[in-house]
């Protein structure tokens, strides 16, 4: 049975969610929610919260070496449907990565970028995405929270 720790936070608080996967199922084991550690800095946020989920794994439930399912606020993540030319599906992560930086205000060469084909022409090829771009310091937020819990 395989364990998963899904995580969420704000300035407010942060959410944690403990599931258990078998046979295509998943269930609830444990849900919590705890004020978000208070840090002298934004930067020190991620690793603040790993820790604390680190310090209270029995209590928050959550089990050694679990699969961590991090949800990134609207925020935190671009996202825009482009149209694509028409190209085998094999070629369109080349065609996205080339309109992404046109599609996005602030997307650098080091953000990270995944998409999904939306729209079908008559001969099954792609003519509109929904991508998504992440910056690397909302990667290394991640990797620090991540890393110790």
């Amino acid at each position: 049975m395989a364990k998963h720790i899904a995580i969420e936070w704000d300035s407010l608080e942060v959410r944690v969610l403990v599931a258990s996967s078998r046979g295509g199922r998943v269930s609830v084991d444990h849900v919590a929610a705890f004020p978000t550690p208070e840090t002298g800095s934004p930067q020190e946020l991620p690793a603040a919260i790993g820790q604390y989920i680190a310090d209270h794994a029995k209590s928050l439930q959550v089990p050694a070496n679990s699969s961590c399912l991090i949800a990134l606020g609207r925020g935190q993540v671009e996202a825009r449907t482009f149209d694509v030319p028409p190209v085998p599906t094999d070629e369109l992560p080349v065609i996205v990565e080339m309109q992404a930086p046109q599609q996005f205000s602030q997307m650098g060469e080091d953000w990270t970028l995944d998409f999904y084909p939306q729209k079908m022409d008559d001969d099954m090829q792609a003519a509109s995405v929904l991508a998504a771009a992440v910056s690397p310091d909302t990667v290394a937020d991640v990797i620090g929270i991540c890393g110790p819990a």
